[in-house]
Formats: structure tokens, sequence, C-alpha cells
């Protein structure tokens, strides 16, 4: 396991125990996109505005 990846799982887990929802916003090219979809996120939701 990476460190990326023990971070991640560690806030979700956090979050998780304190009900906080957590959330992502990825640009549909992001190469990372795969990264957290492997950690069980999905796409919710798509938009053509960018940040």
């Amino acid at each position: 396991m990476g460190i990326g990846t023990a971070l991640l799982n560690n806030l979700i887990l956090e979050a998780l125990q304190s009900r906080i929802p957590v959330r992502l916003r990825v640009i549909v090219v992001n190469p990372a996109k795969s990264f957290y979809e492997r950690l069980g996120f999905f796409v919710a939701e798509t938009t053509t505005e960018f940040f």
C-alpha cells in the first residue's frame, strides 16, 4: 500500500466514524480518477464547468 492510499483510507475511515461525507471533484481526464475509483469513489455527477 502506497502513502497516498494509506492517507486516503485513513481519511475515509475517520470521516465515516464521524459521519462526515467525503466527496471529490476530479476533471474527467485526470489520471488520478482511476486511483480514486479503486478506493471506492464513483462518478455521481458530471459537469462541463471547470474549477
